[in-house]
């Protein structure tokens, strides 16, 4: 090339981004629409986890759990993923997890973006193939979720959602040649704006589990590169074959992965919570009950002494033993724990004092008063942060 000539442009078979697409790429589009039809009429498998989802749903509602704002103790009974007992063998819970939903907002949106995505993305790579993908991507979420907040609670199925849009972005890596070059574009296009967006969102509310959707995210590409199969009609038909070596492959080594870097189960803060709030409603009965016995001189104050160390103090000694014990817990619930075990202590204290002035010990009155006063404190902090934070902050992650 000589001075002032100037290159012309090498030859792509990409479409430029922005382009219209030509009238070629339309009736190529037209033509890959029309065998994906041929080669998968119905997309069967994406009503089927939609009907699962919902019936799911709605046992949940049967069942007496809030459809607007469910308890988190009532979705882990029913497999929720929940670090301290998934981490202690339960992993049976990285998959139920993923057809449980907080709200009914949550499963709608969940079922709507499902459907969009799901009736392609099954005929895109078969029925089985599909469900591999949806299942792998569900898990492998979960296992990210567990290893960003061992201690929360992890409900829906955005990691599979992600998953579906992963697997989208791994036949456009994989340059499939069968699916118009158009259509990859827009594969990749579209995967990176739906991941950035979700992402930025999530980060904006610390309920919404952005480790769930990034773990499935990127279990969806894995698998989609595997799965990717020639869209022809003509094409090999070992697509069941191929599907279930990714399905062992998929589990196989999400379990490594899992081996590798899950930490130890953390401490088990709802037994933690349950224990305390039994403890505070049968040991403030009890003492009420001794209370009003004294004040009606059915029992002297060395007796009422008495039933506070034999049958309320105990109680409450147990209630600071179980916090203590609690470990591995960050954020909201470690605040949360804190304020639990100055509450305990704060209370404990309190009933020694009473006792100690029930027996005749005038100067207890003020350590009764410090105590009662530290107690009300780190109630008033628990409902400030409470209030703040809400149940989901506190505990619980929507995928």
């Amino acid at each position: 090339m000589t001075n002032g000539e100037s290159a012309s442009p090498e030859p792509t078979d990409r479409p430029a981004p922005n382009a219209p697409p030509s009238s070629a790429e339309l009736l190529e589009i037209r033509d890959f629409h029309l065998r994906l039809l041929r080669l998968t009429p119905y997309s069967l498998v994406t009503w089927t986890l939609i009907g699962a989802n919902v019936l799911v749903y709605a046992a949940n509602v049967l069942a007496g759990i809030d459809p607007m704002s469910p308890d988190a103790e009532r979705l882990v009974e029913w497999g929720a993923e929940y670090g301290p007992r998934t981490l202690r063998g339960e992993w049976w819970r990285v998959l139920t997890s993923a057809f449980l939903h907080g709200g009914v907002w949550h499963i709608a949106v969940n079922m709507w973006v499902l459907y969009a995505l799901g009736r392609f993305g099954e005929r895109l790579f078969g029925h089985l193939g599909f469900l591999v993908l949806y299942l792998v991507s569900a898990v492998a979420g979960a296992v990210a979720s567990l290893w960003w907040n061992p201690a929360g609670i992890s409900v829906g199925a955005s990691g599979a959602i992600f998953g579906l849009i992963g697997g989208l972005l791994g036949v456009a890596v994989t340059r499939n040649p069968t699916v118009p070059a158009r259509m990859l574009n827009s594969f990749r296009s579209s995967a990176t704006s739906f991941l950035v967006y979700n992402l930025a969102f999530g980060l904006m509310f610390p309920f919404i589990d952005n480790a769930a959707h990034l773990g499935g995210f990127v279990g969806g590409i894995l698998c989609g590169m595997m799965l990717s199969r020639p869209v022809r009609d003509d094409g090999p038909h070992n697509w069941t074959l191929r599907a279930l070596l990714v399905l062992v492959v998929g589990v196989a080594g999400l379990g490594g992965l899992a081996l590798v870097v899950l930490p130890e189960p953390p401490g088990d803060y709802l037994a933690a919570e349950t224990l305390f709030l039994e403890v505070q409603e049968s040991a403030t009965e009890k003492a009420v009950e001794y209370e009003e016995q004294w004040s009606r001189q059915a029992i002297d104050g060395g007796q009422f002494a008495a039933l506070l160390r034999k049958n309320v103090i105990p109680d409450w000694e147990r209630a600071v033993r179980g916090l203590e014990e609690l470990d591995g817990l960050s954020g909201d619930l470690a605040k949360r724990l804190g304020l639990m075990e100055r509450f305990a202590r704060a209370r404990l204290e309190f009933l020694k004092a009473y006792a100690d002035q029930a027996d005749g010990d005038v100067a207890a009155r003020l350590r009764m008063e410090r105590h009662d006063g530290e107690a009300k404190d780190a109630l008033a902090e628990m409902e400030r942060l409470n209030r703040s934070s809400g149940w989901l902050g506190r505990l619980f992650g929507r995928e």
